[in-house]
Parts: structure tokens; C-alpha cells; sequence
């Protein structure tokens, strides 16, 4: 705990507990870990993320993505509840909550729940460390304190709570596996009693003696040992757990003033405040009714919004940019914030909701009196809680209030379908303090609009509880969406039905409501179905006939805002069909089958996922092969590991913002920054006029630095505004006027529209070939008598783009260091330290040695940070040279995304041969065509590893590829983790279309028959050669890996279970997967193979120092090259640390990608130290001769001491302690003759995933993952599974959830050339609640590789591609689910296979409705 009179307190400026001095009237007052903090005219504009971070330098809190969506800012906020009189402890997103809304709350950020430097690590911190639990380490703070704030609320948690807990939190590097181990230790076991203070195994409150004593004792139970009462051992309210208050962590208690604490009235503006909004805003805290009243009427005519949660304001705020003069926060008003059962003559009649109840304590409470309410009163509230464990993230329902969603209204709300179909009613109170009641599905008039006037308030929300016991009441959620955890809806549902008993009928429906979400701009009731249903006999025939009513009920328009119209229209029907079955169940009208109770689950149930690793620990010395710990680890979950951002700002910094073209192709008439620069805080506007240098920028010098006169594509750089604040840069940033003139060109926005108008890169096509494809294809297809044993297969695919998502966006600071010298440093997340140098040297017009560029560590690169940030670092740097100040720009999350680009979509046009008897493939002809979008950037390298990879692990004799580079006007995509293994999905794909068509030919099922294609095609050591006749020197281990994983994964046994599951089952279906993969490793160019090392030996103390070349993005790539440099000098690993990477101490660096960060860098380290090591051995040899007697070891092992001596010695005999190493290899490609060596050898690895689908929805849940992977000897086995672990879920992210989508032909709803998926609220990597159920990794033993340091292997990219056995098999379940419906021909499945695809591929009678020719349908996509 921080002490009262710390340094750490009076650093961070803060006020001592014992002050305790009254505040000011315009103050707040709150405690930060500890310590009490007194804030005067607080910015009502401020988050506390951004309080934390730039104020009290609490750096551990992460700003993500500022929209909540990514949980990296989580923080604990706890206050007093003077009704339960107990602390309220919550996670919250701290870049939503505001900072004025602290006031009597104590937060604890993860500073407070330990730190290194006081040497306490909370037991959650060091269980994140020892199981390799965090990468990057960005987002690690917000998953420890969304755990922590869990365990202080529930010190048993169960393994679903300690889930749920985390359903806010995204991580883009570990793949989550290791996190949901470090995590799983603090579950309650299976049968443990829980008792009420921690202390005993069994309660002592359940003994009615000890209750009667506990009345004479002041509630002391009397049962202690020393005579001391354990309730003093923790605070009144609030529960402390064993596992909390283990010896040497902290737990900050509850200040005790705060529970004290009264809430007064506050209005405060921002004038005040030098970071505020340009615009003036007035916050009112009123802490009554009449004053809410007043306030409301007062400025009635005003745009005014009232804020509980602040998730929906703050969103409207950032990125709809929308301005308001007025807003109330409603937090402290009791009428608004109770919750309670009225009854009437002893019955439970309704649940009266105060509008500012959150989600969380609605839940709390609901679960309660589901457990005191009689059954036929439960239905709804069952309903409700299941609906809320889906609404958003924990975080969020901690904060927000069904009153702020009801009111906003939005169209897709997952609880107002379900509010109106419960029939709820409103109170809506005027300043007179008259009242009106609302049917809650007469209250929304429009897109966002809503019965309520301009001085009116929602009071309290009215849930009817069914009075007769005899009437059967069935209420149920329905929601889908792209992601099942912290995801907006699709479509939402709320339906219910009330029956009566019937002696002819058995039972007839009295009412029934069936309101939908996502069906119109507005929360709709299907009024003509429900109807339909009133005073109908439940039969068969009427709910035949209801599913005909609901067909014409709900109209969509083809261009639909949000587009996915058949698929919308066939959920409406799916939910309708799963709710009547259901109530089949519910009715006991008759017994279910087995599919139909499996069918009418919302969700594919899952377990708590598990795992295990499975390595051999080499003996090859110091360190190497060892599974150590991460060297920052400690550091990451603390919050002590610093990033761009976190570096404190220097003196006279000031800060830059973005302005950017809104149009994909036309001329700029013109650019007025004139309303920027006259705004407050405001500094200057930059553009191309301001540049000295160069203004030509790219890797082709094909791109602009400042766009002069035109656009290309949105999202390019027109120039920048600097400003005093952060703050005031992005809202002056937003009226810099400029105007377009749209070209009369044609517009160029996917593939399709690059091919149709021959719009490619010149010079870029590439071809690899082998035997004669197009002859030996064309030999077949006209000679009849070859049709016996030959097919000739046609198809064509397309592949979707993905972006990064690196939790740590791109960001940089820029310090002029010695301007009157010109030099500069750049502090950039970047994986391209010289590559950034340069640019800005470019920029400024000064040679490459006045810059220095360095990198500590970045959140995340994934090859996003390869080349797209640097023009972000040369931006700002010409504005620090204008200013002559230090500048700092940090992207926000939808920015980043609109400028920097994705991964390359990609189509594929194939024929292939195959002999039906041997299964060969016998040739290949393809084209693949990437979107390289407005610039050249990487995609040359792109496609070349495209073509190149495609074959994947087979052997194919005539074989003919060619690559084209698409070039359209959107953002200029680039490099991304193994890109070009694309390219091996329309591989795999063409082997799944060959066996599709040969299973109508042999009756072989497809899934037996692609088995044996791939492995009658595999490369063996007969055919060990590649198309470009590149030797594949340790070809056997990939039929070794091949076979070691169907052992491992018990593949036989579980087809066989699989298959027996798709009988039994009409509507879930699984499928199971095994695919290989070969990943070359290399740069393409070979220049960049190259890496080097500066060693600095210190004498003093012995201990080493390394600088490397590479960067630290995660993948533990300064532990291995410590763990090299310690095998070599033979030392303990503990004597070295690696500083950061900087340009003036290893130059000429290549970016850390291509997987080869280790090969290139840790063999640079090895050199370095046996050029040491061959100056230190006369010195060992003379001081410790018995180490080398009757042995052929050069470099003994020395123990901490004999080291020290060594190097001492060595300096007093004047030997160089400093050493640089460098290393290189070789690759070539001659692409005339299609033949060479472009990689120095290869990886392998080979998976084998199990799937469940929904076919009434499209959801999907993977059960088992067993990957098997061949990394050589792994330097560190622990580092390297995660990175399989990681790479596995991005790669299956890839090819199924995450879909870009652009303003095209085929999304013509919105803005051409605009990104639409921009953040985490619409595009959606995988959450925690994606990974496989279980997820076992294998490394393959004794497997050693001549070719990189150590006898490694390159890990970072090749697992990626092992993800797309979660596309094959889920392919595989919908093959299974279309045979039930008679339809074996081959289908279409385009990546991602995201829920729209698979839903619309499952067809069956409610597909047919929707979709007029399923043959021809084909589910649109941005490619």
C-alpha cells in the first residue's frame, strides 16, 4: 500500500490523508490507490483514463481504443452504498467514465495492486508472469484489474465468473490460453464451502447460538482462538479473501472518509481547463428530484443529454463529434436509483426500476428474486438476466443504466426488443412533477427518437409480473452477432406468449408480443404475427402458419443501413422457429428430440477452457532451451513497462492531430485551416509547404508525405494541426475545411472494379511454374477418353483483408534534441527503427546521422508498424521542426485504422486435374489477385509470397501461378504476420472442391476423401522439391507432424464422434478439420537478411549489456537473444539485460518481421560474444586452469564470482569489453526462370480442430485444438507456444470473425471509399470467449535446424495459417448440414466465414424464403 508520506505521493502531487482539508465548492474529492486526491473545477470533459495517465502519471492505465471496446483501461472504482452499507467495487472502462463522476469513489489502478519497486506483486500479477500470460503486455493491465476488481466483490469466484470478468478485455498476442491459466487458480473448487469471513471451513453464522451471541457482541461470532474478533480483521461491507491478503501484496481497503462521504450539487463548467473542448459545456450533478426538475426545465430547449454510464455521450462525443452545452448526471438521485418489487394484497405485482439502475445491480437483483418469486412470475426475468450476460461487457453493465439505453433507442438495443415484448411500462415525469405511463413499444417514434419531451424525464421502467398462476407465461432473448461477447447485435429479439388451459385445445395463446431489433430503424413489434398468434390453439398448424405470417411482417430494404438483409430476414425466422419449440418444451405439449433441446440453447454451451504444452528441455547450456520468464514480465503487470505514450512530456511538448482526405478519388480545390487556427490553444497547420526535405514518400516514392493537389483514397495525409493539448489538436483538427472536386474517372474500389478496368501495378506480375499446367489441363479436357480417370475442377474464391488491431495504436514523439545542431530523437511504436530514421531525414531535408530513432518496446505490431507508421513519425517531425518544439502524436483507434491499412484482400480464379483413382493432383492453373489499394507499399513482397506459397505442402507436377497487384483507391494495404499465406487458403480450398465433386462420384464422404488427397499429395523425400526447385531439406517432417497430430488429437476416434453427432442432430452441427501448413522463412529481399549487435561488458560488476537491431514487440525476442548471449558466455542469464533498440547504437537495422527477429539478431549476439569469448580466454585459462584440464571445452561454465574476476582482470589488462556482431544470410529468386531459393529453409506445423455451428444462426464454437509445430530446438519453449497460441487465434480470427468492410458497390449504404469497420465497436477480433475449448500444443522432439541460431526455427508466422482449420471445419459442419437438406454439390465458401456465411449456407425452408436463387447467392464482401 502506498505509504501517507511516500515519495511516491508527493510525486504524484497528491494531497495526505491526514489533511483531510475541506474542498472547494467546484471540487471533488476521491482516493487513488491510497491516497486522497482533491480536484478543483474539474474538466467535465476529462475521462479519468486521461486524469490517471496525464495528471497523476498513472501510466499503467491504457487508452486502447477509447470507446470501451478493447478493456486495456480498466480500473477499479469502489464507493459506499449508505442503503446496503457496503462497498460497491466495480471494473470500469476509465476512458468512458469520466473523472468528474470519481467524486467519492476510490479507484485503484493497477499500480495499487503492486509495483516492483516496493517488491509486491498481488498474487494475480505473478501468476500473469509465470504462465507467459502477457506479450506485448499492453492490455495486461486491464485483465488483472478486471480479475481483481472481481476478486474484491467475490473472493470465490467460479471458473464462469472469472470468465465473465473478462469479457471486456481483448488481447491481440497470446491467444488467450495462457491467461485463462493464470486466471484459473482462483476459482472456488468443485465442492468447497465458502464461508462468510474467510476464516473457516464451516460457518459459524448458521449456529443459532452463535447468532443470539452475536447480538450481545456487537455481531462478534466468538469464535477465535486468541480472543481477537476476525471482523475486525476487515472492513464492515466489504469481504477480504485469504488468496487477497497473502503476506507482501497490497490491498488497498476503503477509505473510511468516504464512507462518510456526501454528495453535494455540482456545476461545473470547462472554461477552466486548458486541455477542455473548444466549445463551452456545463455539467450538473443534481442530488434530488426537484432538482433534476429545475435543471431540466431550465434548459429544456437545449440539446441536452443525461449521463449515467457515459458509454453512449462519450462515444457521441469522440467519434460523432457532436458538441453539448448541457449535461446532467443522474447517479445521485434516489428516485432514479431504486429497484424494487411492489406488491398488492401480499402478490408480487411488478418490478418498479429507477431509470439510473445499472445493468449489473438490475442483474443482481433479478437473480434474487428469481429465487423468491413463484415459477410462473420468473419467465421474463430469467429472460432478462440471459439477455444482460450478452449486453456489452461486464465493465459496461457496471456503469450503465437501462434507462440511458431504453432512451437512446438505438435500433439494434439488445434489451428494448425484450422490455417491449415483456410489455413493460414507463413513468415519464415533467417539471410539475406529473406523470404519464408509456407502453414501452409506443415509445419509439423514429431513428432515435422517443416519446419524451423537452422537459420531460423517464423516471422508472415498470416490468408486469404475471398475477395468475394458472396462465403459463414464456418469455425469451434472442441475439445474434458477429461476436458472442462484447458485441453489438445483428439482429436482437424479445418475444413472449401467455396461455390459458383449454380442455379441447390443451392451451390457447392470450397474448403474445414478438418485438425484433435490426429489423427497421427502430425497436418493431411483428404485429401482424402477433396477432396472428392471439387466440390461436397451439398446434402445429398454427405455428406452422405463424413462421408464414412473420415472412411478409418485417420488410428490409435491399440497401438496408448495415447491409446483411437475407440474413436478417432468415434470423427473424430462426428466432421465431427456436422460440416455438421452445415453448413446446416449456408447455410439456410434447416431448422433445434430442436436436430440438439441443436446438433451442441461445448459445452453443461452453467450458471453462483448458490446456497443456508438450516440449522436451534441450541441455544445451546456459539458458538456451530454457522455458525463463519474460525479462519485463514483472514490469508488463504492474504497470511499470513504458510505451510511446507513457514517456513523460517534455518541456514546452505540444501535440498534433490529423487531417485527412474524406474522398477516395479527387482533386483538393482547396484547404482552409483558418477555424483551426483561430481556436484557443492552437499553435499552427502543417502541410506540404512546410516540408524542407523531400515530400515523396513510400517505399517506391509512389506516395506524397502532405497530399499537394489530389486524393487517391480516403484516409491520406492533407496536413496536421498543432496544438497546446491533445484534445484541442483532434477538435481543431475536424474544421480545417476542405474541398473536393470528384474525379470523373472511374472509381476503383475492390478487385472486381481493378480487373474490370485493368487497373494493376505495372511491372509487378509474377509467375511461378513447373511442367506444363495449361497443356496437360487442356490435353483432358479434349480428349474424352481421360475423363475416366481424370476431373477437371473450376472455381473461383475470395479472401478478406484484417487489420492488426495492436492493442497500443501508432504513435510517436518527436524532440528536437540540439536544434541549433539540427539533430533529433524519434520515439515511435514502430517495428522499423531505421526505416523511420530515414523518413524523417528525408522529411526534413538532413543526413540520416541527425536522427535518432529508438523503441523500448511496442503494444503490438504484427507487421502494421513495418512501413505504414513512419509517415506519422516524418509528419511530425516537420512539425517539430516548424514549431521548433517537441511534438507527440498518438492515433486514436479509428484513425489508426482509416490510414495505416490492412492485411490484402485476395481472389482467386483456379483450375485444377486430379486423378480420381491415385488422387493426385496432376496440375494447377491460377490467378491470384491481391487489392495492393493506392500505393505500392509491400504488396510486391505480398504477392511474391503469395505465389510462392500456394502449393503449401504439396507436391503438384504441373503447376502455373501467376500474381497480379490490384491497385484501387482505397488505403494502401500492407505487410501483416504471414502475408502471402493466403494464398495457401485457396489451396486447401481447391483440395476441399476436388473432394467434394469426387464424393458424388465415389460416394466416398468428402471429409475421408480430401484426407487422403492431402496426404496422396504431401511432399515426401521422392518429391522433395518445390515448383521453383527449391530443396525442402528436412521434407520428412511434415508427413511426421501430419501423423503425431492425428495421434495427439485422437483424430480417428473423434470423426467417429463427430459424425455420430451429426445424426442425432438436425441443427447443431460439428466438423472436424486437419490441415498442414509450410512456411518459408526470409525476407524476399535479400538486403534485409541481416542483423547486428553491440556487447558492452562492464567491469565493475561483470554485468553484460546488449543492443540488438531488432525490436520488442511481444515476442520475447530480448530474453532469447539474452538467453543466446548466456549459453555463449556461459554466464548465468541473470548477469544480462538487453536496452532499448536505437539507431545509434546498432545501425542500419532491418524491420523486425519475416519471423527471422531471432535468426538475424540472436546470431549477431552469439558472434559478438565469441569474439568476447576469444578475447577472455587466456584470462580464464590463466586464472581458473582446472576448469580446462581434461577437457575439450573452450569456454567453461563460471559461477557469478569467477565471471567478475574475469572481466576485472580482462580491463586491467586493457582487453576491448565491448564487442559488435553481425550476421547474414542469403535467399534468391530468379523470377524469368522461375527457379531459386527465396527462403533460408522452412517451418512447419500441422492442426487439427473440432467445430459446433448453429445452423439457425451461424454462430460457431471451437471445441479442441491440437496443433503440432516443428520450431528446430527452441531457444525458449514457453515464449514460442505462446506465439503459436497467439498466432493460431489471429489466423482463425482471420479466416472467420474479422471482416472488413468498405463503402463499395456491394455496401453501397455507406460512404464510398470510407472504412465502416473502424474500432472495436463493428469490427471484431477474437475474444476470450472464442479460443478452443481445449487447445493443446505439441512441439516436435529432437528436431534440430542448421540454419538459425542455436538450431531454432522461426515461430511468429507460420502457426497463423493452422487457424484456418476452424474455416475447414466449419466448413465440414455445414457440408454436414446441407446433406440433410439434399444438397452434396460443392459450395462457395468465401473467408471469413463469419456468421452471415455460414447461416446462409445451412439451407433449409427459411433460407429458401429469403434468398430467390441459393445456387447463384452469394453473401456480399469488401475484397
Amino acid at each position: 500500500m502506498l505509504s501517507e508520506n511516500s515519495s511516491t505521493s508527493s510525486a504524484l502531487g497528491l494531497v495526505s490523508m491526514q489533511t483531510k482539508e475541506a474542498y472547494p465548492e467546484n471540487s471533488i474529492l476521491c482516493y487513488v490507490n491510497g491516497e486522497r486526491v482533491i480536484v478543483t473545477d474539474p474538466n467535465p470533459e476529462l475521462s479519468l483514463a486521461e486524469y490517471l495517465r496525464n495528471d497523476l502519471r498513472l501510466t499503467g492505465t491504457k487508452i486502447g481504443c477509447n470507446e470501451g471496446g478493447c478493456g486495456a483501461c480498466v480500473v477499479m472504482v469502489s464507493n459506499f452504498d449508505n442503503k446496503t452499507q457496503r462497498v460497491n467495487n466495480r471494473a470500469v472502462n476509465s476512458c468512458l467514465f469520466p473523472l468528474i463522476q470519481a467524486d467519492g469513489c476510490a479507484i485503484i489502478t493497477v499500480e495499487g495492486v503492486g509495483d516492483n519497486k516496493q517488491d509486491i506483486l498481488h498474487l494475480i500479477q505473478q501468476r500473469i508472469g509465470e504462465n507467459f500470460a502477457s506479450q506485448c503486455g499492453f492490455c495486461t493491465a486491464g485483465f488483472i484489474m478486471s480479475l481483481y476488481a472481481l476478486l474484491r466483490n467475490n473472493p470465490y469466484p467460479t471458473l464462469e465468473d472469472i470468465e465473465r470478468s473478462i469479457d471486456g478485455n481483448l488481447c491481440r498476442c497470446t491467444g488467450y490460453s495462457s491467461i485463462y491459466k493464470a486466471f484459473s487458480g482462483f476459482a472456488k473448487s468443485e465442492g468447497e464451502e465458502i464461508s462468510c469471513c474467510g476464516k473457516s471451513t464451516s460457518c459459524c453464522k448458521n449456529n443459532k447460538e452463535q447468532k443470539e451471541q452475536e447480538k450481545e457482541t456487537n455481531g462478534c461470532c466468538g469464535n477465535s482462538k486468541d480472543g481477537k474478533c476476525c471482523k475486525g480483521e476487515k472492513q464492515q461491507g466489504e469481504q477480504v479473501s485469504d488468496k487477497l491478503e497473502l503476506s507482501g501484496q497490497k490491498h488497498v481497503l476503503f477509505p473510511f472518509e468516504l464512507r462518510n462521504y456526501k454528495p453535494r450539487s455540482l456545476k461545473i463548467t470547462n472554461e477552466k481547463s486548458l486541455s477542455s473542448s473548444i466549445f463551452p459545456m456545463t455539467w450538473y450533478r443534481p442530488t434530488s428530484l426537484d432538482e433534476l426538475l429545475q435543471i431540466r426545465n431550465e434548459h429544456k430547449t437545449e440539446h441536452t443529454r443525461f449521463v449515467v454510464g457515459n458509454s453512449e455521450v462519450a462515444i457521441e462525443q469522440r467519434f460523432k463529434y457532436k458538441d453539448y452545452k448541457t449535461i446532467i448526471q443522474l447517479t445521485h438521485i434516489d428516485e432514479l436509483n431504486n429497484i424494487q418489487v411492489i406488491t398488492e394484497n401480499n402478490n408480487a405485482k411488478e418490478i418498479l426500476i429507477g431509470s439510473s439502475v445499472t445493468l449489473t445491480a438490475i442483474s443482481n437483483f433479478l437473480r434474487e428474486q428469481i429465487e423468491i418469486l413463484p415459477k410462473h412470475q420468473t419467465s421474463g426475468l430469467i429472460a432478462f438476466i440471459e439477455q444482460l450476460k450478452w449486453f456489452a461487457s461486464t465493465p459496461i453493465r457496471n456503469c450503465a443504466s437501462i434507462g440511458g439505453n431504453i432512451v437512446t433507442a438505438s435500433p439494434i438495443s439488445d434489451i428494448n426488443p425484450l422490455l417491449v415484448a415483456m410489455e413493460c411500462q414507463l413513468t415519464i415525469m415533467n417539471p410539475q412533477r406529473e406523470t404519464r405511463q408509456v407502453e414501452m413499444r409506443n415509445f419509439f417514434k423514429g431513428y432515435r427518437i422517443v416519446d419524451l419531451k423537452e422537459d420531460e424525464i423517464l423516471l422508472t421502467v415498470s416490468i408486469p409480473l404475471n398475477q395468475n398462476e394458472k396462465e403459463i407465461e414464456v418469455v425469451k432473448e434472442y441475439k445474434q452477432a458477429k461476436r458472442r461477447e462484447d458485441d453489438i447485435a445483428i439482429v436482437t429479439s424479445g418475444m413472449k406468449m401467455l396461455f390459458t388451459e383449454d380442455p379441447v385445445h390443451k392451451y390457447i395463446v392470450k397474448k403474445c408480443v414478438l418485438a425484433y431489433g435490426g429489423m427497421s430503424f427502430k425497436t418493431v413489434v411483428a404485429e401482424k404475427t402477433s396477432n396472428y398468434f392471439i387466440g390461436k390453439p397451439f398446434n402445429q398448424e398454427t405455428l406452422k402458419e405463424g413462421l408464414e405470417c412473420l415472412k411478409e411482417d418485417l420488410p428490409l430494404s435491399p440497401n438496408a443501413p448495415g447491409g446483411m438483409v437475407e440474413y436478417r430476414k432468415t434470423l427473424s425466422l430462426s428466432f421465431l422457429f427456436k422460440f416455438l419449440i421452445m415453448t413446446v418444451q416449456q408447455l410439456a405439449w410434447r416431448e422433445l428430440t434430442v436436436e430440438e433441446e439441443n436446438m433451442i440453447q441461445t448459445t452453443i454451451p461452453r467450458e471453462y477452457p483448458t490446456g497443456n504444452h508438450y516440449f522436451k528441455t534441450p541441455e544445451m547450456g546456459a539458458g538456451v532451451g530454457e522455458p525463463l520468464l519474460y525479462n519485463d514480465a514483472s514490469l508488463k503487470s504492474t504497470g511499470e513497462a513504458k510505451y510511446v505514450d507513457d514517456i513523460a512530456p517534455q518541456y514546452r511538448e505540444c501535440h498534433a492531430a490529423l487531417v485527412i482526405s474524406q474522398k477516395p478519388f479527387a482533386d483538393i480545390v482547396s484547404v482552409d485551416p483558418s477555424a483551426a487556427l483561430a481556436l484557443k490553444g492552437v499553435i499552427s497547420f502543417v502541410d506540404y509547404r512546410d516540408v524542407k526535405g523531400s515530400n515523396t514518400f513510400g517505399e517506391a516514392s509512389d506516395e506524397e508525405l502532405f497530399l499537394i493537389n489530389q486524393c487517391t483514397s480516403t484516409g491520406q495525409l492533407i496536413g496536421l494541426v498543432v496544438a497546446e493539448t491533445a484534445k484541442q489538436a483532434k477538435i481543431a483538427a475536424r474544421l480545417v475545411d476542405v474541398k473536393y472536386k470528384e474525379k470523373d474517372e472511374p472509381l476503383i474500389l475492390s478487385i472486381q472494379d481493378a480487373i474490370k478496368h485493368n487497373s494493376f501495378f505495372p511491372g509487378t506480375t509474377l509467375t511461378v511454374k513447373d511442367g506444363n499446367a495449361h497443356e496437360f489441363i487442356e490435353k483432358v479436357r479434349n480428349n474424352s477418353s481421360l475423363s475416366e480417370d481424370y476431373e477437371i475442377i473450376t472455381g473461383d474464391m475470395n479472401m478478406g483483408g484484417q487489420e492488426h488491431f495492436y492493442i497500443e495504436t501508432n504513435g510517436c514523439l518527436i524532440i528536437p534534441n540540439h536544434p541549433e545542431k539540427g539533430e533529433y530523437v524519434v520515439y515511435s511504436s514502430t517495428q522499423n527503427p531505421t526505416l523511420t530514421q530515414f523518413a524523417i531525414a528525408k522529411a526534413l531535408g538532413v543526413p540520416a546521422h541527425k536522427v535518432v530513432s529508438k523503441v523500448k518496446r511496442i503494444g503490438g505490431g504484427f507487421g502494421g508498424k513495418e512501413t505504414r507508421g513512419t509517415f506519422i513519425s516524418s509528419a511530425a517531425a516537420v512539425a517539430a521542426a516548424k514549431v521548433n518544439r517537441p511534438v507527440r502524436v498518438i492515433l486514436e483507434r479509428d484513425v489508426d485504422m482509416a490510414v495505416t491499412g490492412q492485411r490484402h484482400p485476395f481472389h482467386c480464379k483456379y483450375t485444377a486435374v486430379i486423378n480420381k483413382k491415385t488422387l493426385k493432383l496432376e496440375s494447377v492453373d491460377v490467378n491470384l489477385y491481391c487489392n495492393g489499394g493506392f500505393s505500392i507499399d509491400l504488396s510486391r513482397g505480398v504477392n511474391s509470397r503469395g505465389v510462392l506459397l500456394f502449393e503449401n505442402c504439396y507436391h503438384i507436377p504441373n503447376y502455373h501461378i501467376k500474381g497480379h497487384i490490384c491497385k484501387t483507391h482505397l488505403q494502401s494495404n500492407t505487410a501483416f504476420r504471414a502475408f502471402g499465406g493466403q494464398a495457401m487458403l485457396f489451396m486447401e480450398s481447391i483440395i476441399e472442391h476436388c473432394a467434394s465433386t469426387l464424393e458424388n462420384i465415389t460416394q466416398v464422404p468428402s471429409i475421408e476423401l480430401s484426407y487422403k488427397i492431402r496426404e496422396a499429395n504431401m511432399y515426401n523425400t521422392e518429391n522433395p522439391y518445390t515448383p521453383y526447385k527449391m530443396k525442402i531439406d528436412d521434407v520428412e517432417r511434415i508427413q511426421k507432424l501430419w501423423k503425431e497430430v492425428q495421434d495427439c488429437s485422437d483424430y480417428r476416434k473423434r470423426l467417429e464422434q463427430v459424425e455420430q453427432f451429426n445424426k442425432q442432430n438436425k441443427y447443431r452441427k460439428r466438423g472436424i478439420s486437419l490441415i498442414p501448413t509450410k512456411y518459408g522463412i526470409g525476407f524476399g529481399l535479400p538486403w534485409l537478411n541481416q542483423g547486428g549487435a553491440l556487447i558492452n561488458i562492464y567491469h565493475e560488476d561483470g554485468s553484460v549489456l546488449i543492443s540488438i537491431g531488432g525490436v520488442e514487440l511481444g515476442q520475447g525476442l530480448m530474453r532469447k537473444c539474452e538467453q543466446c548471449a548466456s549459453a555463449t558466455l556461459n554466464i548465468p542469464v541473470d548477469f544480462i539485460h538487453t536496452c532499448e533498440t536505437s539507431t545509434d547504437k546498432v545501425p542500419n537495422t532491418s524491420p523486425t518481421a519475416a519471423s527471422v527477429g531471432l535468426d538475424i539478431n540472436g546470431q549477431a549476439v552469439v558472434n559478438a560474444c565469441e569474439e568476447l569469448n576469444k578475447r577472455l580466454e587466456p584470462i580464464k585459462r590463466k586464472l581458473y586452469p582446472e576448469l580446462f584440464e581434461n577437457s575439450n571445452n573452450n569456454n567453461p561454465k563460471l559461477t557469478h564470482e569467477q565471471w567478475k574476476k574475469v572481466v576485472d582482470a580482462a580491463y586491467h589488462n586493457t582487453i576491448s569489453l565491448s564487442a559488435t556482431g553481425y550476421y547474414t544470410f542469403t535467399v534468391n529468386m530468379d523470377w524469368e526462370k522461375s527457379i531459386g531459393r527465396p527462403y533460408k529453409y522452412m517451418t512447419y506445423g500441422t492442426a487439427c480442430s473440432e467445430v459446433e455451428i448453429d445452423t439457425l444462426t451461424g454462430e460457431w464454437s471451437v471445441c479442441r485444438t491440437d496443433i503440432c509445430m516443428d520450431i528446430g530446438n527452441s531457444v525458449n519453449p514457453e515464449i514460442d507456444i505462446g506465439q503459436i497460441e497467439g498466432a493460431f487465434i489471429q489466423g482463425m480470427g482471420l479466416f472467420t470473425c474479422e471482416e472488413l468492410v468498405w463503402g463499395d458497390a456491394e455496401h453501397s449504404w455507406f460512404p464510398k471509399g470510407q472504412l465502416f469497420t473502424k474500432g472495436p465497436g463493428v469490427y471484431k477480433i477474437p475474444s476470450a470467449n472464442d479460443v478452443p475449448v481445449e487447445f493443446n500444443v505439441h512441439l516436435l522432439k529432437d528436431a534440430s535446424n542448421p540454419h538459425a541460431v542455436y538450431s531454432s526455427k522461426a515461430v511468429g508466422e507460420p502457426p497463423l495459417f493452422l487457424g484456418s482449420t476452424v474455416f475447414f471445419a466449419i466448413r465440414n459442419a455445414i457440408e454436414n448440414a446441407r446433406k440433410d437438406h439434399g444438397k452434396k454439390n460443392y459450395f462457395i465458401l468465401d473467408s471469413p466465414a463469419t456468421c452471415e456465411r455460414i447461416r446462409m449456407l445451412c439451407s433449409d425452408e427459411f433460407t429458401q424464403q429469403v434468398v430467390e436463387n441459393e445456387e447463384t447467392y452469394r453473401v456480399k464482401g469488401s475484397y
